[in-house]
């Protein structure tokens, strides 16, 4: 991905090319990001697990819970604009984001997973924008909560329903119930790979 990186950042006009460069210069409001690190983070520190357990964190996109792995979460920021690339952006590849002084692709998970809420009613403005991780690749799309972080056991991880499509099916990993939550535990790898369709 970070090559498809490059190419897109090399096509944004003169005009595009210098709100980046004024937003390059923009600075999170001060301890934002410490705050939202610390929140994530400080309860690992605290509990003792077992190498069998999982560590997630549960987010919420439109009207649906989901949850990936805790280690691949990279950072959370505050609201910033997303800039489309011309001829390039679509349903799923909303444009680029500045995250911590670097270009990152802004993808719609939404779309992707056919969340309900179509990728035009995002507005160019999100209040949380999270950074995810696979391997070498990253990626940043946009949220509308974090509920937290939660160690799991494999026995709390159910089956994903037989009515899901083959195709939105492979992307989860399982489902899991949480307090009065019905959450989706996404696969990371899977979904990095789908989104490189996009680009």
């Amino acid at each position: 991905m970070d090559k498809s990186k490059d190419s897109l950042a090399a096509e944004t006009s003169k005009s595009d090319a210098q709100q980046l460069s004024d937003l390059l210069q923009r600075t999170p409001p001060l301890g934002y990001l410490q705050e939202w690190s610390e929140t994530l983070l400080h309860p690992l520190k605290e509990e003792v697990y077992s190498e069998n357990q999982i560590s997630v964190i549960v987010f919420r996109l439109g009207d649906e819970w989901l949850a990936l792995k805790s280690h691949c979460f990279k950072e959370v920021s505050e609201e910033r604009p997303i800039h489309k690339v011309p001829h390039r952006s679509n349903e799923v590849f909303l444009g680029l984001v500045n995250l911590s002084g670097e270009l990152q692709l802004c993808m719609d998970l939404r779309s992707l997973l056919g969340i309900k809420g179509k990728s035009e009613e995002i507005p160019l403005k999100s209040k949380r924008l999270i950074a995810i991780q696979s391997e070498s690749d990253l990626c940043v799309f946009p949220i509308e909560e974090i509920d937290g972080l939660y160690l799991l056991n494999p026995e709390q991880i159910a089956e994903v329903p037989s009515t899901f499509s083959h195709s939105l099916k492979s992307r989860y990993c399982g489902i899991i119930y949480l307090k009065e939550m019905t959450v989706g535990y996404l696969d990371e790898k899977v979904i990095f790979q789908s989104l490189r369709g996009y680009l």
